[in-house]
């Protein structure tokens, strides 16, 4: 639909069918300008904007950008599914922290750990790690 779009306003160009071939040892298609302006500019545009979502997406569901950082790589103690968060509990409510047999690293990829409240699994983190939800279970 998008390439439609933008050959429905550029303009026509008359003399196409009276022009030569291009000689492809010396016409290229993609060149040292064609490639810096669309990876060097417009990427790192796209790639700033891209991170600026992730982290703006992820605060609303109460990760703050901080704690993001390097939160892939700590274990943690996966919760009981009747834990429920609370920071003036110790550990946050987890009643599972400090048995060995629940230590391990949360998969973030797998859709079995999607239900681990990351509150409850970390719980090195300070409740100040965590914000607001902004979107609550049910509505």
């Amino acid at each position: 639909m998008i390439p439609a779009i933008t050959y429905a306003y550029e303009n026509p160009e008359l003399d196409i069918m009276d022009r030569q071939p291009r000689n492809a040892k010396r016409d290229f298609l993609v060149g040292t300008k064609l490639i810096s302006f669309s990876y060097l500019q417009i990427g790192m545009l796209q790639q700033c904007g891209g991170l600026f979502i992730y982290f703006f997406v992820m605060n609303d569901y109460g990760f703050r950008p901080g704690t993001l950082l390097k939160l892939n790589n700590e274990l943690g103690y996966f919760p009981k599914d009747t834990d429920v968060y609370n920071p003036n509990l110790p550990n946050n409510g987890n009643s599972n922290y400090g048995n060995i047999q629940f230590k391990s690293q949360l998969e973030w990829l797998a859709t079995f750990d999607g239900k681990v409240d990351v509150r409850l699994f970390y719980t090195e983190r300070l409740a100040n790690s965590w914000s607001k939800c902004r979107w609550i279970e049910g509505t």
